[in-house]
Parts: C-alpha cells; structure tokens; sequence
C-alpha cells in the first residue's frame, strides 16, 4: 500500500494573515501527517472517511459529525486513508479567546459546517466575512462524548496494546496475554488500570470502537464491521459501541449509509 509522508511547514503569526481561515483535499492516496504544531487553532472534520489524529498518549477517531479541536501549539500527527474527504478550519487565537483549553471532540452541526461553507464563498465582502466568522466561536463545543484511546507509555500493557491495535480482531484475551507475557493475569490487568485508567477488557473494547468508527465511515454495515473487529455479534458490538461512545453505531456510518 502506497502511502503518502507529509512534513508540515511551520508558519509564524505575521504569516496567517487571518481570522479563520479553511482549507480542504479529497486524498488520492493514504497520508501520513509528521509530528507539527501550530501558531493557530485548528478544527478538523472529514465530510467522508476517518483520520487519525495522535495527541501525547492518546488516539482521537475523527469520523462522521464528530471533528477535532486542536488548540494552537499542540503537537500531533496523524493518518487517514485514501479516499477521504477532509476539511481543517484555521483559526487566529487572537481572534477567538473563549475557546477549548485542550484538544477536544467537537460535533460538527449542520449550522456549524453550513456557516463554515459560507465563510469560504468567494464573493463574501470583507464585512460580510466579518460578521459571519463573528459567529463561528460560539458553535464549537466540545461534545458529550470524548472518545478518545490511551496509549500505554510502560510495559507490560505497552507491549499487549501494541499488539492488540495491529489487530483488534484476534486479540487475545487477559488471560491469553498473561501467559504469553509471563505474569499473571492480576499484573496485566493492574498495568493496564495504571496506564490508562480501565483494565485491559475495557480497553480492548475501546480500541475495536476505535477501528470500528473507521469502517463505518468508509461505508461499511454495522454487521460487517462487528465481524472486522472481533465481536462474537452484531448486538455484542452495538452494546459495546453505545457503552464507549454513548451513541449507537449508525450514527458513525457515512451520512448515505446511516438509517432513515
């Protein structure tokens, strides 16, 4: 599989030249974003496809009506694959001061992306702009639900999480991992609640969400994608789903492919 390696070039306020600013690219090819940070707000959303955005320890999912919040100065890279739509809005820090502290999930409303879209029209006036992009802060939100997954920094969880992400489908089970590893169940179950605040159980489910929230986005049935990443049923995972994110898997799915 080819895959693109971007570098992200630095710019410096007296570069931005703007109050909110957006830009978007359909990817022809997977991308890989290195580790950058900058001088601005960015609001992240793909109208098609998922991303994935890593911030410090943890993994944001960003796919269907929920985007990314990541404040000015915070480094992240990421990776999406290729067929995905994508949309970032820049936004000045001087311009909006009220704003999220810290990287957030933010719901992408209709009014939000409609003012967006409109703000990028071409034949705007100056003021017109102005009066628009007034309203922008006071539509991003950070959402209910902030799903996010924690990365273990220490062994032995580091070693099973790694594993289990390069496949969520066949991972083992607590017990399984204790004896591959050499230690008993209690001491993979104990560094997992260390390192990332739920047991090894908890975290496996999070992680096949994790990859679940993916597959819908890119058109894949609720079924299909119960079976991809190892759920016994399609009700096993729609629970597991409701439980990690408090929301149902349809609403993840492409908007062509969510029920009516």
């Amino acid at each position: 599989m080819s895959v693109e390696v971007r570098r992200v070039e630095q710019q410096t306020p007296d570069q931005i030249g703007f109050r909110i600013g957006g830009m978007g690219e359909e990817l022809l090819r997977s991308v890989e974003w290195q580790a950058h940070a900058h001088p601005f707000h960015e609001l992240l959303w793909n109208p098609r496809g998922a991303s994935t955005i890593a911030v410090g320890s943890r993994l944001w999912t960003v796919a269907g009506a929920d985007g990314l919040w990541i404040p000015a100065g915070t480094e992240h890279s990421g990776w999406a694959g290729a067929g995905t739509l994508y949309r970032a809005v820049l936004l000045s820090p001087e311009a909006v001061e009220a704003m999220p502290e810290d990287v957030a999930a933010v719901t992408m409303t209709p009014l939000l992306t409609s003012l967006l879209d409109h703000i990028d029209a071409q034949d705007l006036t100056d003021e017109q702009r102005s009066r628009a992009q007034a309203v922008v802060p006071d539509l991003i939100r950070p959402s209910g639900a902030q799903v996010s997954l924690r990365l273990p920094a220490r062994d032995p969880a580091r070693t099973a999480a790694r594993a289990v992400l390069e496949d969520v489908r066949s991972a083992p089970s607590a017990q399984e991992w204790a004896e591959r590893l050499g230690i008993s169940r209690r001491t993979l179950t104990r560094s997992f609640q260390t390192e990332t605040g739920v047991g090894y159980a908890r975290w496996t489910a999070e992680a096949r969400v994790h990859r679940a929230r993916e597959l819908l986005s890119g058109g894949f049935s609720v079924a299909d994608t119960a079976e991809d990443v190892g759920f016994s049923s399609a009700s096993a995972f729609i629970s597991a789903f409701k439980r990690v994110t408090g929301a149902t898997p349809g609403l993840s799915a492409r908007p062509q492919d969510r029920p009516t």
